[in-house]
């Protein structure tokens, strides 16, 4: 679960325990390095052989370039895309709402305590064959289940069984700018905001997309 109290704490186990190679840089924890222990990369390609993941919106577009991104790094291979979810898949990543019914209920999970941004990440037997799913209500859960998956693979976590649930307990997750207009910044010692506010909404600068997804990556739902 994600909690108000415990992010800075969660940033800095991110940051510093969580990986083999730790990230200081711009890339953050999300640096994707690639996989060097054979046996956990040949795992790991295994659940991957065939992906169905569920189209739609933007923000579901943005969860599949995401892992995009870190699996084909982590994996140093292209992903396999399924058009549609069928016997031969591994991995499957879909809202509830989508999925076969007889599927849903091997998660085990009661979706109303889940809610709307939260996801379960499970490895099932389905029609004879062992895949894992990660399952959400809303897109918005799909994409936190995005961030976590890819969080695990690069801690080296066995994915083979895994039985993961996670909500959040705060319905608004904020961080705290001080920022001025001018684009000074109180109590700043790093330079200007980030944030060009006469460009805006029309010219988007890529710092604020990456500054997006490291907050999501963490839960961070709100600025």
């Amino acid at each position: 679960m994600f909690h108000i109290k415990t992010t800075i704490l969660v940033f800095l186990v991110f940051t510093v325990y969580a990986y083999p190679q730790a990230h200081y840089g711009y890339d953050l924890w999300l640096g994707y390095e690639k996989i060097g222990k054979p046996n956990l990369l040949k795992e790991y390609k295994d659940l991957t052989k065939a992906i169905y993941f569920e189209d739609g919106s933007d923000v579901l577009n943005a969860a599949k370039k995401e892992l995009i991104t870190g699996m084909e790094k982590m994996l140093g291979s292209t992903l396999n895309f399924k058009e549609t979810p069928n016997t031969n898949y591994t991995l499957l990543i879909a809202k509830v709402a989508t999925m076969d019914p007889a599927l849903t209920k091997k998660l085990s999970a009661n979706f109303d305590e889940v809610g709307s941004e939260g996801f379960v990440l499970k490895s099932v037997i389905h029609r004879g064959k062992k895949l894992i799913v990660l399952a959400a209500n809303e897109d918005i859960g799909i994409l936190y289940g995005v961030f976590r998956l890819l969080n695990l693979m690069q801690q080296h976590k066995d994915l083979r069984n895994i039985t993961l649930i996670e909500y959040p307990k705060i319905n608004l997750r904020m961080l705290n700018h001080w920022d001025n207009l001018d684009r000074t910044v109180e109590r700043g010692y790093a330079g200007y905001s980030l944030w060009n506010w006469h460009k805006l909404p029309e010219y988007i600068d890529q710092r604020y997309l990456d500054y997006a997804r490291a907050n999501a990556s963490i839960g961070i739902n709100a600025v």
